[in-house]
């Protein structure tokens, strides 16, 4: 399980933001990751620092900083690319 703060940036007027924040309800309230609007202080600071706009976005801090990711999803399966290294999100549950 992964201890890395990660925030996600979006928007609620952003349809596929909203898809990633229901996918990820659960490890949102276990505090495994944190969601951040695009327009609160936080989001505008973090897109300046990224020179990025895009939404969904991830990043991942880096000692003081935040370090942007990539967002990869099959199904179920959400996993961010951050500098070469892979966090898993969320993994598809296993049929038993």
């Amino acid at each position: 399980m992964s201890t890395e703060e990660i925030l996600i940036l979006g928007d609620d007027d952003c349809e596929p933001c909203q898809k990633l924040h229901d996918a990820l309800k659960q490890e949102e309230g276990a505090g495994k990751v944190r969601f951040v609007g695009v327009n609160s202080e936080e989001g505008r600071a973090l897109i300046q620092d990224a020179d990025s706009a895009e939404i969904p976005t991830a990043f991942v801090r880096e000692g003081t900083r935040w370090g942007k990711c990539d967002i990869f999803r099959d199904g179920d399966t959400i996993i961010l690319s951050c500098a070469g290294k892979v966090i898993p999100l969320k993994e598809a549950e296993k049929d038993e």
